[in-house]
């Protein structure tokens, strides 16, 4: 039995999902996390390459073929060879993960490998998506946890109450051709799990290519069936409880940390560091900033150099090409790349420290474990919604240690507690752990809570 849709706004949810922002970003923000920034910022670096070699005696051709002159011969690369990518945002990722699952991870009172790595996958999934569903499975009395990414569910939005879910429907694409596709959907309500077909076919009518949409017939051996309100059959099973729970990034309001606005800050930063390693270590040495009038536009608006036998042609009275040091120009680039990593930082409360990288050699003890701590609340928060997720479906808690970790932890306490009790100075415990030039910042910032003599 197959029944066409007529009404595909009423039916087609799986599909308009497919079309949403959050189904198709997906697959960028996960080869952004797999460190594959340079493919997916290449056409931008081209462009941006091809700007900066204006006038330099290289030319980045259609085909991505760079052509630079050496001693009057020709020699060519690809553009590929020049991108050099950034793994930024994979690294606030693989922080988030580090340090939620720093130290002890307990489940049911005991240290469980397994419900480790669930954590950490679920905490990568609604990083990357902006949310991510957990589904018990239980064998043999023991529960284990299946973890499906934003492009493998969606939420069935309540139509009355915003930010309220009446089921979850996880689907799988079963069937594929040139013309079709046939998914399988899992519609997780309150008291059953609803198992339904849907196919989506091209079809050629009066000379165009027409989308039709069907619901089968979906009869799986040793379940339930029903007719299904498109009078088609569907399968199901009762449940005395729900066995899913979504996770959501609640910082942004269940999109991902890869926002559109810290990816465009990402490429910029793929582009500066490819103009600065590469281009001008390779290619543009000397750099020369060119005159309007070297410059000529065609219909589309693109600009050309005018050369003639590598000659720099400029209209009488026109202004000389001027070289650009190149010191100068990278230090900066250097300054503006920092400036776009600053507003990563501030948007996902993760800094250079949380990262592992040491500082400028200015900071504070005081200031180390703040920033320290900023991470850390964005990191209990990201964990506390997955440990929720894992209570409800197993009915068990997870516990977690110090996001910040032990070892830290101790240092600056050990450290406090010398200071409280007149066994070490402010400046002595600045040199533990931080940076001794500063300890009179610290001595102003404790100076209610702390006795000292200088």
């Amino acid at each position: 039995m197959l029944k066409t849709l007529i009404n595909k706004e009423e039916k087609m949810h799986l599909f308009k999902y497919m079309l949403s922002s959050k189904y198709k970003n997906y697959i960028r923000n996960k080869e952004i996390f797999d460190e594959k920034s340079s493919g997916i910022f290449r056409a931008t670096v081209n462009s941006r390459i091809k700007l900066e070699l204006m006038g330099s005696g290289a030319i980045v051709s259609s085909n991505n073929v760079m052509t630079g002159f050496d001693g009057g011969g020709a020699s060519y690369s690809s553009i590929d060879d020049l991108i050099v990518p950034s793994n930024l945002l994979s690294s606030v990722t693989s922080t988030y993960i580090s340090f939620s699952t720093t130290g002890r991870v307990t489940f049911d009172g005991n240290e469980s490998e397994y419900m480790l790595q669930k954590v950490k996958l679920a905490i990568k999934e609604q990083s990357i998506g902006g949310s991510c569903l957990l589904k018990l499975v239980e064998k043999d009395g023991q529960p284990y946890i299946n973890i499906y990414n934003a492009i493998s569910y969606y939420a069935i939005d309540n139509d009355y109450i915003q930010d309220i879910k009446d089921g979850f429907v996880i689907f799988n694409l079963i069937e594929e051709t040139d013309s079709k596709e046939v998914y399988l959907l899992e519609t997780h309500l309150d008291n059953e799990i609803v198992y339904s077909k849907i196919s989506k076919e091209r079809v050629e009518e009066n000379n165009e290519i027409k989308v039709r949409y069907s619901y089968l017939d979906c009869a799986i051996e040793g379940m339930l069936q029903k007719e299904g309100e498109n009078s088609v059959i569907v399968s199901y099973e009762a449940i005395n409880k729900p066995v899913v729970a979504e996770v959501v990034n609640l910082v942004f309001s269940g999109n991902s940390d890869y926002t559109d606005d810290n990816v465009a800050l990402l490429r910029e930063i793929v582009v500066t560091n490819t103009i600065n390693s590469q281009t001008f270590d390779k290619i543009s040495n000397p750099l020369l900033a060119l005159p309007e009038e070297a410059l000529e536009y065609d219909d589309n608006g693109t600009a050309k150099v005018n050369l003639q036998d590598r000659v720099i042609i400029i209209r009488e009275g026109g202004s000389k090409p001027e070289q650009i040091a190149l010191e100068s120009r990278i230090e900066q680039s250097d300054q503006h790349r920092a400036n776009l990593e600053q507003q990563i930082f501030s948007s996902l409360a993760v800094n250079p420290i949380a990262l592992g990288v040491g500082g400028n050699g200015t900071l504070s003890g005081e200031a180390i474990k703040r920033m320290l701590e900023n991470t850390s609340a964005r990191v209990i928060e990201k964990r506390n919604n997955v440990a929720k997720a894992f209570e409800g479906l197993t009915g068990t808690a997870i516990e977690f240690s110090d996001p910040i970790g032990s070892d830290k932890t101790v240092e600056f306490t050990t450290t406090k507690l010398a200071v409280d009790g007149g066994f070490m100075s402010v400046k002595q415990a600045c040199e533990e752990i931080g940076n001794a030039d500063d300890y009179e910042q610290i001595q102003k910032e404790n100076k209610e809570a702390i006795e000292f003599e200088v």
